[in-house]
């Protein structure tokens, strides 16, 4: 089983959504009117993922979902 992490994303412009599209995380849920999404990344690429999501000036902040999913698949 592949161990995911969930990430929350807020951000200031919706092509961050584009961006992240074409990357390796699978995007759950967006709310444009409040201007986060949820995303999820395998475990082994979360770290990596961190540094590019701090260096996009589009990205106000992101944290760590509460929500487990080690039982989902995508």
């Amino acid at each position: 089983m592949i161990q995911r992490k969930g990430i929350i994303i807020y951000f200031d412009d919706k092509k961050v959504l584009d961006e992240l599209d074409k990357t390796i995380v699978h995007i759950y849920y967006v709310s444009e009117k409040n201007k986060y999404a949820v995303i999820y990344c395998e475990a082994n690429r979360y770290k990596p993922l961190c540094q590019s999501l701090e260096a996009n000036p589009n990205i106000i902040s992101f944290e760590d979902s509460l929500l487990e999913v080690e039982n989902n698949s995508f």
